[in-house]
Order: structure tokens, then C-alpha cells, then sequence
């Protein structure tokens, strides 16, 4: 294993899966890593999850939509977000919902970076404070002795947070930062299906793990066509709205 593509929050948005797919496809790529949230907010739950699902060799773990799409409360979340989650629920098979349901919280893989969806130290913690980066930094430096990278998303932010700071801004098609092997690092691909960078492109990056480098990429995909699904299945607008902005 050389590639890991690294993926988070899908939230339902086909036509934005298909296309990172699609240019993976084309890479020379050895694993796939979903961080999670494949459902909520888009309309084509069941297709995303059935194209990860038949992923060969893909690592996946499940988000808080995921999680609440097969049954879990969660009380923090907008009524925008509850309402696709409930219409969620209805459209999936039993199938699909055991494979959300049956997906683990955070896994280390291949004894090489942790993937989790909010952050190490929970599930639906956001790493959006210089307080939360430095708790989970911490957590990585002195927990775990030979692992020093943990891929993160939850937040639908490219980011790199390390002990030199914070770096966003990864708007370019393609950007490669090569990383310190003496140093800890936090990463959030963005996201997939609903990036809120400002920028509207489908967001991930692939991890080099013998340049120890990591190439944040943006690819343009049908955003007409998720919205258009999204407002025929009658729900809410702001989440077809949004799309377009990159918020």
C-alpha cells in the first residue's frame, strides 16, 4: 500500500461521488478511506452508500447523519438537517441501513493514521477551536507512539493542523504539502458531497505515504443535477441552495 484516498462526508450527493470516483479511478490509487456521513442532506443516500459499499477494499466508518439516519438522537441538529435525516430513514433498504448501522465509529488503518469522523477523542466532537486541535494533538503525541496522523472531517473544511499551526485555503485544483515525519497532524480532507470553504468543488485528498505527502484535490461535478434531486424529493431548499456556494 502506497495511495490512500481520503474522503469525508458524502451527505448524499451522487453526481459529487461519482465525479472524486471517477478521477480515482484514473489514479493509481491502493485504498479508499471514507471518514464518514454518506447519508443526510442530498437526496441519493441508498446510490452513495451502495457505490462505497461495493468499493473494493474501501475502509469506512460512520458519521453522526449515518448514525442518526439508523436511529440515534441527536438533539443538536438544525431542522434542516433532522428533516432530511427523517426522509432519509424512509428511503433506504433494510440492507442499506444494516450498513450504515454496522460501520465503527473511528478505526486506525493499516497501523498508519487514525480515521475518525469528529475527532479522537469523540465521535461527534468538531475540531473548529485552537482548544479541541490542541486536546487531540496532545492525544496523538502522547498516546499512541507510532502513529502520527489522524484524518478528520465533520467540519466540511480542507485543513492541516500540526505543532506549526493551522493551514487552510487548499482552493487550487491540486495542492501538495509534504509532511514532517517528526511532527503530528490533524487533516480534513473537506468534503465531498457538501464542501463550505467557499468553494463549491467536490473536495478530498490522497496520501503519499512514501513521500510521507498529502495532495489536497478539488473536481468540479454536476451541482444542477444534485440540486435538482434534492428540491423533486421535497426537501429542504437550503440544502440544494448551498451547494452552489460552497457553504
Amino acid at each position: 500500500m502506497r495511495y490512500y484516498a481520503v474522503v469525508s462526508d458524502i451527505h448524499g450527493n451522487l453526481p459529487a461521488l461519482q465525479a472524486v470516483m471517477d478521477y480515482l479511478s484514473s489514479m493509481q490509487i491502493d485504498r479508499i478511506v471514507v471518514l464518514g456521513d454518506l447519508v443526510g442532506y442530498g437526496a441519493e443516500p441508498g446510490a452513495c452508500i451502495d457505490l462505497v459499499g461495493s468499493t473494493p477494499g474501501a475502509v469506512v466508518i460512520a458519521g453522526n447523519h449515518d448514525r442518526c439516519s439508523v436511529g440515534q438522537q441527536d438533539p443538536n441538529l438544525r431542522e434542516a438537517a433532522a428533516e432530511s435525516l427523517r426522509w432519509t430513514r424512509n428511503v433506504l433498504t433494510d440492507l442499506q441501513a444494516s450498513y450504515l448501522a454496522g460501520l465503527p465509529a473511528a478505526t486506525i488503518v493499516d497501523n498508519l493514521f487514525f480515521a475518525v469522523h469528529g475527532s479522537l477523542y469523540h465521535p461527534d466532537e468538531y475540531i473548529i477551536t485552537s482548544m479541541a486541535a490542541n486536546k487531540n494533538l496532545r492525544m496523538l503525541k502522547e498516546r499512541f507512539a507510532t502513529i502520527h496522523v489522524a484524518f478528520f472531517g465533520h467540519t466540511h473544511v480542507p485543513m492541516i493542523i500540526s505543532e506549526d499551526g493551522l493551514k487552510t485555503g487548499f482552493t487550487r485544483k491540486k495542492m501538495t504539502v509534504e509532511l514532517d515525519t517528526r511532527r503530528h497532524y490533524l487533516i480534513n480532507p473537506g468534503a465531498v458531497g457538501q464542501p463550505r470553504d467557499g468553494d463549491s468543488r467536490a473536495s478530498f485528498l490522497i496520501f503519499d505515504i512514501f513521500k510521507w505527502a498529502v495532495t489536497f484535490v478539488r473536481v468540479e461535478y454536476d451541482i444542477e443535477r444534485a440540486q435538482q434531486v434534492i428540491r423533486f424529493a421535497g426537501l429542504p431548499e437550503e440544502s440544494a441552495g448551498r451547494l452552489v456556494l460552497g457553504i
